[in-house]
């Protein structure tokens, strides 16, 4: 009864390695806490280069604005942004709510409080961020933005 015993842990310890060892390695992937905090960075430094590395590879990228206005591609992001960047009078901040991560895509919701200068009222929205891991990197791939409604 002994042997029995000890071939079933043995056994048992054997499947648990072959599971760990089959298990999807998650090594090399970047942090993607990291890329979202270097993304909003770049936005608040309005860093318009440092930017443009943290999106996507491709050419499509999404961009909804809080009023429904829409943008579709790369060029037209970067268009925005260098126009919206060369502005140094707004101001915009960033407060973390939820974040969903996967394997090949991870989504951030962020509440952002925006004034049009330093003294102006505050307008606030919520920021969905959606990235997808390109080539070992972190990359936004949509940009969402939905007006918070003060009643």
């Amino acid at each position: 009864m002994e042997f029995g015993k000890k071939s079933r842990l043995a056994g048992m310890a054997m499947i648990g390695v072959l599971l760990i060892s089959c298990a999807p390695k998650q090594a090399g992937i970047p942090s993607f806490q990291t890329a979202l905090n270097t993304h909003l960075a770049t936005i608040a430094d309005r860093d318009l280069q440092a930017y443009t590395q943290t999106l996507t590879k491709g050419d499509g990228l999404p961009l909804v604005f809080p009023d429904g206005g829409y943008l579709a591609t790369k060029s037209d992001v970067l268009a925005m942004h260098a126009d919206w960047f060369a502005d140094k009078n707004w101001r915009m901040t960033f407060e973390p709510v939820s974040q969903i991560v996967g394997k090949e895509v991870a989504v951030a919701l962020i509440k952002t409080s925006y004034r049009d200068t330093p003294d102006g009222t505050p307008r606030y929205a919520f920021l969905t961020l959606s990235f997808q891991l390109q080539e070992g990197e972190w990359r936004l791939v949509l940009d969402q933005n939905t007006r918070i409604i003060q009643n």
